[in-house]
């Protein structure tokens, strides 16, 4: 549940909405809009931008245009399309003329904004799952996280968790095995004073994510049962913790249980042969699967097959389908 509610604060706070951004205030990140009895309208800036004051912390801020403090804000469409398209950091700099450094705020500031959008714009419950049709497919992938520092060049192997609705490819949820808002000197400090090494992981308090004690005994099990045999190619970010994968399973689940509670819709979801997703699918929508209103479909495939091959195979797969079901494919 600490999980879910990380994702779900993720995809439901503005960080563009105008709030307090002192770090000791009570009010830090509580927008304008939501928490009005924390803020008082303290005139407006020397371009006509309004601002505001803490009441808290007596700090002001003001709220205008996002790009407004940028330089040359007529780059952020180009750069943006370059960051979509793979162009790699190195050509982006030559082309744009920007430094490292800039170019890594600029990234931050589309992530913002990008959440900003999803925040005002992103409603479920006013979409017809049962004419725009409600089959999910879930799928992760491995991301290789280089990490932007020159005392620390070993990548990070990071999953990423995706479902996508069958017939748009909207995405539905996208979770990230990663938690920035916690240090791994916090993960291991709240190990340590629990006192918990006698209780079974998954009742821990720091049971979300990986302290570095349980991942370096984690890697010396692998080592000793010959399962790895170079320990470098696994390691711990290097600022944030790592969550669980099997919690971000549960926690990405329960996400979608949430988004899709309002259709009463049948529910399709597809996904590979995977038993911590097929297990946290089967907890999350447990009613709607009694009720027969939920179906899981596991697919299993040989990634080796030549697309010759995979066509043969799926054409064969169709003709027996029809001749079960009388329905032909086309």
């Amino acid at each position: 549940m600490e999980e879910f509610r990380r994702l779900q604060h993720s995809r439901s706070h503005d960080p563009t909405a105008p709030a307090c951004g002192t770090s000791e205030c009570f009010a830090q990140g509580m927008p304008t809009h939501d928490h009005p009895e924390f803020y008082r309208r303290f005139g407006k800036t020397a371009k006509g931008d309004p601002r505001w004051q803490c009441r808290l912390c007596q700090k002001t801020f003001s709220a205008g245009r996002p790009a407004r403090r940028q330089k040359r804000s007529d780059k952020n469409r180009m750069l943006f399309q370059m960051l979509c398209n793979d162009m790699s950091f190195a050509k982006i700099c030559k082309i744009t003329g920007m430094t490292y450094q800039d170019l890594y705020k600029r990234i931050d500031f589309f992530h913002d904004q990008v959440r900003g959008f999803l925040v005002e714009r992103e409603d479920f419950s006013e979409v017809d799952f049962h004419r725009s049709g409600s089959r999910f497919a879930t799928d992760s992938q491995t991301l290789m996280i280089n990490w932007p520092t020159r005392r620390q060049r070993t990548s990070v192997a990071i999953q990423h968790l995706c479902t996508a609705h069958a017939r748009s490819g909207y995405i539905m949820e996208a979770s990230l095995q990663f938690d920035p808002s916690m240090s791994m000197l916090e993960a291991e400090a709240i190990a340590g004073n629990a006192n918990e090494d006698h209780v079974s992981i998954a009742f821990r308090k720091h049971a979300r994510v990986w302290t570095r004690t349980e991942f370096d005994a984690y890697l010396a099990k692998l080592q000793k049962q010959k399962s790895v045999k170079l320990t470098n190619l696994y390691q711990l970010p290097h600022r944030g913790v790592l969550v669980r994968y099997d919690i971000l399973q549960h926690a990405h689940a329960l996400r979608l249980r949430d988004i899709l509670s309002s259709t009463d819709a049948p529910l399709y979801f597809v996904m590979d042969d995977d038993r911590g997703l097929q297990q946290a699918f089967s907890s999350a929508f447990m009613n709607e699967i009694r009720a027969q209103r939920a179906d899981l479909a596991v697919v299993s495939f040989d990634k080796g097959m030549t697309n010759d091959r995979r066509n043969q195979v799926v054409a064969a797969g169709q003709a027996f389908l029809s001749g079960l079901t009388g329905v032909s494919h086309a």
